[in-house]
């Protein structure tokens, strides 16, 4: 309740969007009762735009325990992975490498991209690195590169 106040008065706002997990709907449900019975001017202009988690397939990213991981850090797993799948069937040996290096981390880019987004922002999501990365066929990717832009 205080958070809110001071917002409100620290910067006139009216209108407050909270952008935080869905383990704190019944917290933002109870503190938007208290305050429109409390009949604060800003009350009405609270809304709290939850979404699901993104858990791993070891289980739920915990600060406390260490468990939670940087975006940096999965971005580079991604992209680790593209280069895996691509070496492993070898399908990259004619392509210089520096090309290579680039469309490694755009097809892990966009791999992240699109498992990220294919779920309901509302669901809880789990993550896999290694199963967001499919390359069916490298070097075909060089001729579409501009769809990973």
């Amino acid at each position: 309740m205080g958070t809110a106040e001071d917002r409100y008065r620290d910067f006139q706002a009216n209108r407050m969007v909270y952008v935080v997990a869905d383990e704190q709907n019944y917290h933002f449900q109870v503190l938007f009762s208290i305050l429109k019975r409390l009949r604060v001017p800003y009350a009405d202009g609270l809304f709290h735009l939850s979404y699901g988690m993104v858990e791993l397939p070891t289980g739920r990213m915990k600060s406390r325990e260490g468990t939670v991981v940087d975006a940096d850090d999965l971005i580079s797993e991604v992209i680790m992975e593209a280069r895996a799948g691509a070496e492993e069937r070898g399908e990259s040996l004619d392509i210089p490498a520096e090309e290579l290096s680039e469309i490694y981390r755009k097809v892990g880019i966009a791999a992240l991209k699109y498992h990220i987004i294919k779920v309901n922002p509302k669901r809880k999501m789990i993550f896999d690195p290694k199963e967001s990365v499919d390359l069916q066929d490298i070097q075909g990717l060089t001729s579409r590169m501009h769809l990973f832009g």
